[in-house]
């Protein structure tokens, strides 16, 4: 069909006269310069007259049916009624000033509606974190007056945690030597080795298990503090230990809820700016335990800050 459109020339009806086929033919050139150029040409072929194109009169209508056909319009009826004159354009204050209208009808309501809207978003988000301040006031209550709130104590933790953050954005700078935990002195317990040899079974997993470390969770603060002086202990020169320290703050984050304080373990051999890294890290969790950890009471005070822990759990 559509090499037909493109090469072959259309069927005309048999009834047709040669001057209508010749003037049909002609419109219906594939080339569109071959077709008459303006309607007055078109009308110049017929020979000023309008076209008939040959069609067959109606059979005559008999019956009842042919009083209600009406008789054919007189041509003169046939024309349209001459269009009514183009209205004169308005003054250009009078447009300005409809434009202005409009803008002022359609975008008016939509700012409104768009200033309410936020104006609500607003109002409810003060209303849920006065609510929100409600709740942890309730949650945790002031125990006493020289005990400083769960929320001074969560300052002074992300404080801790951002400035081992800093440090360890340019370890190599910030150097630090590792010091050794002293568990005695944080109150461990006479069999804190014991607790070490747990705790050294995750972080010499090949991947991290979480459901290892709730089980050393349960332990309570001595895991805790475990993890901590394992961290002392390792090689971070060595790929096999940073891995095994990666578990270890892991495990450490897992406890406290404290997520800064986390190194992944490289893919490769460590270079000296991730032993550095590592360094800084385990400096810092070190510090951590010695001055927000030194007991099961402050323990527990870290843990509740953090969410970890209700006020009113053991």
């Amino acid at each position: 069909v559509l090499r037909k459109h493109e090469t072959e020339a259309p069927v005309l009806p048999e009834h047709l006269s040669a001057l209508e086929r010749a003037v049909l033919q002609r419109c219906l050139q594939k080339d569109p310069a071959a077709r008459y150029q303006s309607v007055h040409d078109l009308i110049a072929a017929f020979g000023g007259q309008e076209p008939s194109l040959g069609a067959p009169p109606l059979p005559p209508v008999r019956g009842e049916a042919a009083s209600c056909v009406p008789p054919p319009l007189p041509p003169a009826a046939r024309t349209p009624p001459p269009l009514p004159p183009p209205l004169p354009p308005l003054p250009r204050r009078r447009r300005g000033l409809g434009v202005l209208f409009l803008l002022c009808v359609l975008v008016l309501p939509g700012a409104l509606l768009v200033f309410m809207a936020s104006a609500r978003e607003e109002r409810s988000a003060a209303l849920a974190s006065e609510r929100a301040a409600r709740e942890r006031s309730r949650s945790f209550p002031r125990a006493a007056t020289s005990a400083p709130r769960p929320t001074e104590l969560r300052d002074k933790v992300n404080q801790h945690v951002y400035a081992v953050q800093r440090s360890a954005r340019n370890p190599t700078r910030n150097k630090v030597e590792l010091s050794e935990l002293d568990a005695a002195k944080l109150g461990a317990p006479p069999d804190f080795e014991n607790y070490c040899a747990q705790v050294k079974v995750l972080a010499k997993a090949p991947a991290f298990s979480a459901g290892h470390a709730q089980k050393l969770e349960r332990l309570g603060r001595p895991s805790f503090l475990a993890g901590i002086a394992l961290l002392q202990d390792l090689d971070y020169e060595d790929q096999d230990e940073c891995r095994c320290a990666a578990n270890l703050h892991r495990f450490l984050a897992h406890v406290t809820a404290i997520e800064g304080l986390c190194v992944e373990a490289p893919a490769r051999d460590p270079s000296s700016t991730d032993t550095c890294r590592f360094i800084v890290m385990a400096d810092g969790w070190r510090r951590l335990a010695e001055q927000f950890a030194k007991d099961d009471a402050e323990y527990k005070k870290l843990l509740v800050c953090k969410g970890k822990l209700a006020a009113g759990d053991r």
